[in-house]
């Protein structure tokens, strides 16, 4: 059974988009464990902390072990572009223009694993096997970002984007070992907000109403999905997305 996502939840390595390339190799009927060797586990990130910023050259795939992450555009430190949950990775795509495009700030004390590029560039051409598992990874998180933008692209009423962005969340959760139904969402209403082109007071205001209406319960950063299949109906989501 999923558990409840928490404060300080780690995601289980198994759960972790990462995993393909920290799992050992066979090399010459002999395992290689990179765990022991280029991977950096769980670097403590202060909430309020900046991991990286925008402009910043591109130096190790990053992904979040524990804690969360927002994604804040460069020059316009209110617009929020995403976030990045336990078990994800952060600005991946950076990897393709060498440097980061958002400013990636711990939404609470957030813990880091870490994989250096140049470790990854030598052991590429070491082991073949190696690079195709760098490709999936990519390709997972492509997938990711076009999955979310379904969720989200060409919303225009206030209940359907939120319904969306809720849907989308839940997913995620429970893509990585935790609740599909219970968890608590680490950012502040302003940056839910912002993400979804949104005011504030629009977003509580329709929260409110979600909770009247008997699809969510709601208790400061804690959510319950009641009802998933009215709550997808609000977004027009495809039942079997779930």
């Amino acid at each position: 059974m999923a558990k409840k996502k928490s404060d300080n939840d780690y995601v289980s390595c198994a759960s972790c988009e990462m995993h393909a390339l920290c799992m050992p190799f066979e090399v010459a009927g002999k395992s290689l464990d990179l765990v022991g060797g280029v991977l950096h586990r769980r670097k403590l990130i202060k909430k309020d902390e900046i991991l990286f910023s925008a402009c910043d050259p591109f130096k190790s795939f990053e992904c979040v072990s524990a804690g969360s992450f927002k994604l804040v555009v460069s020059g316009n430190p209110g617009k929020v572009a995403g976030f990045s949950f336990a078990g994800e990775m952060l600005d991946a795509g950076a990897r393709y223009t060498g440097k980061h495009c958002y400013n990636a700030v711990a939404l609470e004390n957030s813990y880091v694993c870490a994989i250096d590029q140049e470790s990854v560039e030598d052991i590429s051409h070491q082991i073949p096997d190696f690079q195709g598992r760098l490709i999936s990874l990519m390709s997972e998180q492509l997938f990711h970002v076009n999955r979310l933008m379904t969720l989200l692209t060409g919303r225009r009423k206030a209940d359907e984007r939120l319904a969306a962005f809720l849907a989308g969340v839940s997913i995620r959760f429970q893509e990585h070992g935790f609740s599909a139904r219970e968890f608590r969402l680490s950012m502040a209403r302003d940056d839910i907000a912002s993400y979804l082109g949104l005011a504030k007071c629009t977003v509580s205001r329709v929260l409110a109403r979600f909770h009247q209406q008997g699809l969510i319960v709601s208790s400061g950063k804690y959510f319950e999905i009641k009802d998933i299949v009215k709550l997808k109906k609000v977004a027009s989501l495809p039942l079997n997305l779930l």
